[in-house]
């Protein structure tokens, strides 16, 4: 109401001395943070390009907050908001600055300010937060693979000193990108460990964000059939049912459950997911699991594994009853059948969520095509 954040929008388009943009970046930073209205106000004064260039400035501050203000502007605001940022060159500049590092010979360079603290890594931990938070429109994740970003951001978390919130922020935008189908096949066959960090982060001492943010990664990469084999060769099935069956209350812990139950049904389509499934002991778990939570998603997606692992050779969708084949996948019902899965599932065909109780069908019809046992269960 004071009017700061338009004057503020102009300090940072014509600033030029460094102690004052270290402030008013920080105070511009801070001032829209969770704000609608604020944000608003710094779009209509046209902040987002001069965001964009002070990523290239040289105080390490002020690119930190430069970035962070550009994930604030991308949260809060809109895809308007976000083309201009990316217009703008926003995801070359975050890249760059993610793909920076923080040597005690740069950290002593830039000199202490007194009034504002600065920590190594700080910079690239608020651009891969940008760039997840870029990462949310459809431009930017075509845009993502040409730029770096994807590769830049597997080699970040990969650094030694890379921080807790850098991994959940790399986590969240291989999440984001991955939801396009090229960037799919690039993380896979191209991005050299991408895959391999997404499965470490399914694991402690990974945050529950990181490991959430990083099932779903997971997911989205399975949802290309030519993929899945190649996900599945880094074992990150014991994983998924670790977080499947994670122990702690509240939503953070439902969103893990659902994320790590629809990557498992992803990858029980194939043949080697199956076998995998089986090794592992996966049936038994799912169904202890499915007995145990309230939430319909995740005992959607905990049936849906259930269900494509017992089918053989069809593709689906996890809300749509299958067309199943003249046999199942033999191995998979029979642990099914000795987790007695099936009265579990028959209860849930009774239930009034009608995807709940269409999946709970088109389980209960893999699981029994062609089986006596869990035919006779059923």
């Amino acid at each position: 109401k004071g009017g700061v954040i338009p004057l503020l929008a102009g300090v940072l388009a014509a600033g030029k001395d460094k102690a004052m943009l270290e402030a008013a970046t920080l105070a511009f930073s801070l001032g829209i943070q969770g704000h609608q209205k604020n944000t608003e106000l710094a779009a209509a004064a046209g902040v987002e390009k001069a965001l964009v260039e002070l990523c290239k400035d040289k105080s390490l501050l002020v690119q930190a907050q430069a970035a962070a203000a550009i994930r604030e502007m991308c949260v809060v605001g809109d895809d308007a908001v976000r083309a201009k940022i990316l217009a703008a060159g926003g995801m070359k500049n975050l890249t760059a600055i993610a793909k920076a590092v923080d040597t005690p010979d740069v950290i002593l360079k830039q000199g202490i300010n007194k009034l504002i603290a600065y920590k190594a890594g700080q910079r690239q931990e608020d651009a891969a937060a940008g760039l997840h938070a870029l990462c949310v429109s459809d431009a930017a994740r075509a845009a993502a693979k040409d730029a770096g970003a994807l590769k830049q951001l597997v080699d970040l978390a990969n650094r030694e000193e890379a921080s807790a919130r850098t991994l959940e922020e790399v986590a969240g935008a291989l999440l984001e990108a991955s939801r396009a189908p090229g960037n799919r096949q690039y993380l896979c066959r191209e991005a050299e460990g991408a895959v391999a960090l997404l499965v470490r982060l399914l694991s402690e001492p990974a945050t529950l964000v990181a490991r959430t943010r990083a099932a779903g990664a997971v997911e989205e990469l399975c949802r290309e059939e030519a993929l899945r084999d190649v996900v599945t060769r880094h074992a990150p099935v014991e994983k998924l049912l670790a977080l499947c069956d994670l122990r702690a209350p509240g939503p953070d812990a439902t969103a893990a459950h659902k994320s790590a139950a629809g990557a498992l049904l992803q990858i029980a389509n194939e043949l080697l997911g199956k076998q995998v499934l089986v090794r592992r002991s996966a049936p038994a778990h799912i169904v202890a699991l499915f007995k145990e939570t309230k939430d319909g998603a995740v005992q959607e997606n905990l049936m849906a594994t259930l269900a494509l692992g017992a089918a053989w050779g069809t593709r689906n969708t996890t809300r749509t009853i299958m067309n199943l084949s003249h046999t199942g996948y033999v191995p998979l019902q029979d642990a099914a059948c000795d987790a007695d899965a099936v009265p579990a599932i028959t209860a849930l065909c009774a239930s009034e969520d009608t995807h709940l109780q269409s999946q709970a069908l088109a389980a209960l019809a893999a699981l029994c095509r062609a089986h006596q046992g869990n035919a006779e269960a059923a």
